[in-house]
């Protein structure tokens, strides 16, 4: 058996490091709802969370794009 451990891939950390956003994306967004039980607080800190993680799909995206040599 092998004795060194198998490096993670860059697309694996990339997903752990998004899902671990979207958790404490949801965790202050329970905060803000319970702080005065209005429903839109919670929506509007999930709905940011949600742009910042598309826009940098976005970004990941346009840069693999550009290296594979495409226009």
């Amino acid at each position: 058996m092998p004795d060194t451990p198998q490096a993670m891939s860059p697309r694996m950390i990339t997903a752990l490091i998004m899902g671990a956003l979207i958790l404490w994306a949801s965790y202050i967004a329970a905060g803000a709802y319970w702080y005065n039980h209005n429903p839109w607080r919670g929506v509007i800190v999930m709905a940011c969370m949600g742009g910042f993680l598309g826009f940098w799909l976005l970004l990941l995206w346009n840069l693999k794009r550009k290296k594979r040599g495409q226009p």
